[in-house]
């Protein structure tokens, strides 16, 4: 192998020929030098013949951000360098400069011209990520690839392999007989576990060329199984002679024990209040009761002797008891390890069958993009590698450290030595760039292969590196040096080259406001007795550095925008952001990649969109209210659970929801929910995590509504979203949470994501962490060490002006007797024990840039912002005076009678002032004191008569009024059972009840008092006879056949007049008594509504409504009250006009005096006072007539018209 030599690159004079390596260190340039490279490439300069255009120049990079970038910033150095040629550009780098030098000054407009071309021709530059590039490679080239023209991409690659996993399991799994089960706890207890436990060998296979081995090669699972089960048996006899031998000679091998445990074994291994334990476990275990083994594994002769006190002569086993329980331990030892062989099988034969799966679908996924273009380029007589190399004479790799056998081996085939060897000169003019910088490998978990960068680095023509570091100021420089510098081979073969800045440097030092020079690198030593935990180091470190971060932000030192944490994962996010939040310092957190679906915001909509589908279950409403998106204190949620009124209004308000979600979609429903709500503010008020949580519901919205396009109806849309939460990664990248905002805070990043960009300061507070690989990984441990290096690599180069790291000593860094570190930081340091880090630290200190410094004392100082003077005071919002009419509107009795004035005073409040007097409104509350002074009016005589009806006593409130309405409709499906002896009853049927009943009751908290009290209440309202002339009625007579529950019913309305219908109804009803006023609007849209109960009985209709309201009594008096005083009257009436309306529809000679009953409106706690609590009324004709007439009509009523 060649030696490798490097050398300092002089862009201009790079040859654009054959295989060249450009190492570019951290801050150093990297994107600049590939622009300058195009620029040559695009005029021809180096280039044998004429210079190339964007299609014909391949750039490869590995994200589509960093395409984007790339493409922007090559088309802006076009345009720059086209007006250098022109002579517009007044001041140019050095590189312009010495450019048109060398191609001369006499076709200067050519080359500007030409350059113009390719800055327009950028929007088809061949610029592409490793995948894309090899997709589009595989289309236009389909016939020498092999491929199909037409390909789709595989939508959902976890569920095809979880089928074919279960397939497996069908086949291998099932027919193996119970005794032999004990030998999959390799594979896993389900399909599932099995699919997860194969990914690591799959990715192995996977990683390199070669992919699956041949199924000669394949493990006989048959094989390992007999050994297995030989092995079994054999335990299964060893055992059963052991039990044998202990049963026979249980009496005389016990008693010996008990003189042993008591006089001549270890009281430390044999603790002596066991003792009693061990005998009876053994007499049990020799009986047939299953044994716990590490038990059983201390009584084996060699372990009871190597147990004696000293002096004590070897036991003597003459029963042979505990020679056979060791010959049984010996063996359970001896397990044959089939569990590799056992999971390279199912890895090769489902992953075998996941590609013929994906052939037959005629689908790829991203793994198939590398390895198809792979083996077309290596097939026998292809001529592939030629035409892409026509295609593009010169390719150029950014990220190259990131790259894979699969991908290397595609470019060096066409790109290689051997590629271009005996072609013609023409033909052979190609260059291979690779740009990279080995020290930021950091993305193995990805397939990175930093073996295959070294290998390429021995095939290159000639390594260039890039020193200058255009980003950091000279002292961070410095100090990075130093600590790399300081290190033994921190990078193992790659060495590490110390980098200068130009002069002067880019970034200037920190500096404080008198204009003090803070240090470039302080170290925080968080000393401590005994090496940390992870949890112990984590919560101090993110204390004092947030200590600190506040305190240069109190001084004015930086801003939070310029600040970033980086961190290895979300954990220690969490600690950091916690830490600034209780100080006030507001943090964004740039690497949260997980699933929206995985949020508490998306649960919480899954909760509201049930209830909004089914607003009328009282169970999905509760349970919506009291979510946390929706944002309603506690005091709010028990107002609307005890008030019915309130409750109605959410009902409408979730029936509001449905109706335009059904009109204009989810999205716009889902605006309008927020918006009504005023979630922004609320969630403002409950936390820091306002912008979160919106942020997670707004684009729970998004993906929501694109679902809805392909899905039919609202409850499929559900149905999604609850998919989605059993399994939320299944949506990929578009489901990743997004950021919750841009505005200038600290930014808290991840190592990873942290690569390519850069910060004015940076803050290091957990680098003494560190994490070892599962057992299942597929790097050794020094390759994860060697990654966690470069790692630091990453994070030390990102400052642009200063830097705080915090050190500590880690549990677990050096295991028993090893001098080899397994964190980063103590590797860097050169660290060989565990108490020599303070020694270390000292050789670090030795720089004028590091300031070595005990970690301070973490205070809990607030941040104070900087306030501007010139900050004008917002102004308040404008509140709307008028209400406008509305086209498609939608209302109920709910609406109609809101915000209910009296009837002598109109209101003039605006319409958001009545609505949140409206929401602090009560009906089913604790008797008014109206009662009070009805007592005391009465005498003390009659103090006994006016005692509150017993009904009373129980609960009041919207949860316990819908509870006795699903009572009633309960009791009426099912025949009335309560009614009926429980003897006599259906066994099924008393199940069913009894169930129903104990859930109702334990949601409540019902106690027994007010359980009994309840059904007392049903049974006597259904036995009772309601009442008094001959159409007298009792609810036990209703059924299916003669009555219809939760009957709905919705009119069209047009200019329909509230005022006018409002004055028909008090001059028909109750004509001259008090009652509050409806406000005053158009109805136009529709008006819905739904009635308890309508039934026929002796050929009339009549419409039945339960009331739960408490009164002080239930005389007809102040039945009347309260139903003028709550609008009942509006409401029976309009009830009454829809009967009506069917009744015309579906009977041949319907008459409104023959037909119609009347409305009927049941005070259940007045059901064992005088009346019954039964308020009855059959408005006349003419009402009823007048408002259906006004209904009809299709242009607006005035009040000469219906209403009139």
């Amino acid at each position: 192998m060649k030696p490798l030599v490097t050398q300092k690159l002089d862009v201009l004079a790079l040859p654009l020929q054959g295989i060249q390596l450009i190492e570019a260190s951290a801050g150093t340039g990297k994107t600049w030098t590939l622009a300058a490279l195009y620029v040559r490439l695009i005029l021809g300069h180096g280039w044998q013949g004429q210079g190339l255009m964007p299609p014909q120049i391949l750039v490869m990079t590995f994200t589509e951000a960093a395409t984007a970038e790339l493409r922007d910033r090559i088309r802006e150095r076009l345009a720059q360098a086209a007006q250098f040629f022109r002579g517009q550009l007044k001041e140019a780098d050095d590189f312009l400069r010495h450019l048109q030098t060398a191609l001369g000054t006499d076709r200067n407009s050519d080359h500007a011209a030409r350059l113009d071309e390719a800055a327009q021709w950028m929007d088809e530059a061949a610029i592409y990520t490793i995948h894309s590039w090899s997709s589009r490679m595989l289309r236009q080239h389909a016939f020498d690839s092999q491929s199909l023209f037409d390909q789709k991409r595989l939508d959902d690659a976890p569920a095809l392999k979880l089928k074919l996993v279960k397939d497996y399991w069908r086949e291998f799994v099932y027919p193996l007989e119970a005794k032999q089960l004990g030998a999959m706890k390799a594979l896993g207890t389900s399909p599932e576990a099995l699919l997860k436990n194969i990914q690591s060998l799959w990715q192995k296979f996977e990683k390199t060329p070669g992919g699956f081995p041949d199924a000669a090669q394949d493990p006989d699972p048959k094989a390992a199984l007999n050994a297995w089960s030989q092995w079994q048996d054999t335990c299964l006899h060893l055992e059963a002679t052991a039990r044998q031998l202990l049963a026979t000679h249980m009496q005389s091998a016990l008693s010996l024990l008990a003189k042993a445990l008591d006089k001549d074994l270890k009281g430390n291994i044999y603790v002596a209040k066991r003792h009693a334990y061990f005998v009876s476990h053994l007499s049990e275990w020799a009986s047939g009761e299953d044994g716990d083994i590490e038990t059983l594994k201390k009584f084996t002769l060699d372990k009871l002797n190597a147990s004696l006190k000293k002096g004590v002569p070897p036991m003597d086993d003459v029963h042979g008891v505990w020679t056979a329980i060791g010959e049984w331990m010996l063996q359970r030892d001896a397990e044959p390890d089939i569990g590799f062989d056992l999971l390279r099988h199912a890895a090769v034969q489902v992953g075998r069958a996941y590609l013929q799966q994906k052939k037959r679908l005629a689908s790829f996924d991203f793994s198939d993009l590398l390895q198809r273009l792979h083996a077309a380029l290596h097939a026998e007589g292809t001529r592939l590698p030629q035409m892409i190399r026509a295609q593009f004479p010169v390719a150029m790799v950014d990220e190259f450290q990131d790259t894979d056998p699969w991908q290397y081996e595609s470019l060096s085939r066409i790109y290689g030595h051997a590629a271009v060897a005996g072609q013609a000169a023409e033909q052979a003019a190609s260059a291979f760039l690779m740009i990279g910088d080995p020290k930021q490998a950091i993305y193995s978990f990805r397939g990175a292969d930093l073996q295959t960068y070294l290998n390429a680095r021995h095939t290159a023509e000639s390594i260039w590196t890039l020193t200058d570091n255009f980003r950091s100021s000279q002292e961070v420089v410095n100090a990075v040096n130093h600590l790399f510098s300081a290190a033994t081979k921190p990078f193992g073969e790659v060495p590490f080259e110390s980098v200068q800045t130009p002069m002067p440097a880019k970034a200037a030092s920190l500096r404080t406001a008198d204009g003090q020079k803070l240090p470039a690198l302080t170290v925080w030593h968080l000393d401590s007795e005994k090496p940390l935990s992870g949890t112990q180091y984590g919560d101090a470190m993110a204390q004092v550095c947030a200590t600190q971060m506040v305190a240069l932000l109190n001084d004015r030192v930086a801003q939070p925008g310029q600040m970033a944490v980086l961190v290895r994962d979300g954990n220690e996010a969490k600690k950091i952001r916690h830490a600034l939040a209780q100080r006030g310092v507001r943090s964004v957190y740039l690497s949260d990649r997980d699933s929206v679906y995985a949020t508490r915001e998306a649960l919480d909509l899954a909760c509201i969109l049930e209830a909004v589908l089914k607003a009328r279950n009282a169970k999905l409403l509760r349970a919506a209210l009291t979510t946390r998106t929706l944002c309603l204190s506690l005091t709010e949620i028990e107002h609307v659970f005890k008030s019915e009124d309130v409750w109605d209004m959410w009902v409408e308000r979730f029936n509001a929801w449905h109706q335009t979600w059904q009109r204009q979609g989810f999205l716009p429903m889902l605006y309008k929910m927020v918006h009504e709500q005023d979630m922004g503010r609320r969630m403002q008020a409950e936390g820091d995590t306002a912008e979160r949580r919106l942020t997670n519901l707004l684009h729970l919205g998004e993906l929501l509504q694109s679902a809805s396009l392909s899905l039919q109806g609202e409850t499929a849309l559900l149905r999604f979203l609850t998919d989605q939460l059993a399994n939320p990664q299944t949506q990929g990248e578009a489901a990743q949470m997004r950021l919750e905002t841009d505005a200038a805070l600290v930014q808290v990043i991840t190592f990873h994501k942290a690569k390519g960009l850069q910060y004015p300061l940076v803050f290091l507070p957990f680098v003494s962490n560190f994490r070892e690989d599962k057992d299942d990984s597929l790097r050794s441990p020094e390759e994860r060490l060697q990654e966690d290096i470069r790692l630091l690599y990453v994070a030390l180069t990102r400052a642009q002006q200063a830097m705080w790291m915090g050190v500590a000593q880690r549990k677990d860094d050096f295991k028993a007797k090893e001098t080899q570190a397994q964190s980063a930081i103590s590797v860097l340091l050169g660290r060989t024990s565990a108490d020599d880090l303070q020694e270390k630290l000292q050789a670090w200190a030795r720089c004028d840039d590091i300031a070595l410094v005990r970690a301070p004392e973490a205070d809990v100082n607030v941040h104070v912002p900087l306030q501007s003077a010139h900050t004008d005071a917002p102004t308040p919002a404008r509140q709307p005076t008028r209400t406008l009419p509305r086209a498609g509107w939608t209302a109920s009795f709910s609406g109609l009678t809101r915000n209910l004035t009296d009837a002598h005073s109109p209101s003039s409040d605006s319409g958001l002032a009545r609505e949140e007097r409206w929401l602090d409104a009560q009906i089913d509350n604790p008797v008014h004191n109206d009662f009070q002074n009805d007592v005391s009016e009465l005498g003390e005589q009659a103090l006994a008569i006016a005692a509150p009806p017993q009904y009373n006593d129980f609960p009041a409130g919207s949860a316990y009024g819908t509870l006795l309405h699903d009572l009633f409709e309960w009791q009426l499906k099912e025949a009335w059972p309560i009614l009926q002896d429980p003897q006599s009853l259906p066994v099924e049927t008393k199940l069913r009840w009894q169930r129903w009943w104990q859930t109702q009751a334990e949601s409540l908290q019902l106690s027994p008092e007010h359980q009994a009290l309840c059904l007392q209440l049903i049974r006597q309202c259904a036995a009772a006879q309601l009442g008094s002339d001959q159409h007298c009625l009792s609810l036990s007579q209703l059924n299916s056949q003669n009555a219809w529950p939760e009957m709905g019913f919705t009119f069209k309305t047009h200019g329909v007049s509230t005022q006018h219908m409002d004055r028909l109804i008090c001059d028909a009803l109750h004509p001259g008594q008090t009652r509050p006023s409806l406000q005053t609007q158009q109805l136009n849209g529709l008006l819905t509504g739904f009635m308890d109960i309508v039934l026929e009985h002796q050929g009339r209709y009549y419409v039945l409504d339960y009331k739960s309201n408490k009164l002080p009594s239930y005389s007809l008096d102040k039945l009347t009250g309260s139903m003028l005083s709550h609008r009942y009257d509006v409401q029976y009436t309009l009830y009454i006009v829809a009967v009506h309306r069917l009744l015309k529809s579906r009977l041949k000679d319907y008459s409104y005096e023959q037909h119609m009953g009347g409305a009927i409106y049941l005070y259940l706690r007045g059901i064992d006072q005088e009346g019954q609590g039964v308020y009855f009324s059959r408005p006349p004709f003419e009402l009823i007539d007048a408002l259906d007439k006004a209904f009809k009509l299709h242009s607006p009523a005035t009040e000469k018209g219906a209403l009139a």
